[in-house]
């Protein structure tokens, strides 16, 4: 594991190796649905993209 316990964690996932560095979308907010449909806006949070050095 490269990083535990972001705050800004919310079912991170996908990311992209940058030189020597990870970005990765730290809340992927991936269970933010009921019955198929999605969350209404107001329960949604802005998309975080981090960066992790890997030097």
């Amino acid at each position: 594991m490269l990083e535990a316990g972001h705050p800004d964690f919310l079912i991170p996932t996908t990311g992209v190796l940058d030189g020597d560095s990870l970005v990765y979308i730290a809340n992927s907010q991936l269970r933010s649905f009921e019955g198929g449909q999605v969350f209404p806006p107001e329960r949604l949070f802005p998309v975080q993209v981090l960066r992790l050095s890997l030097r």
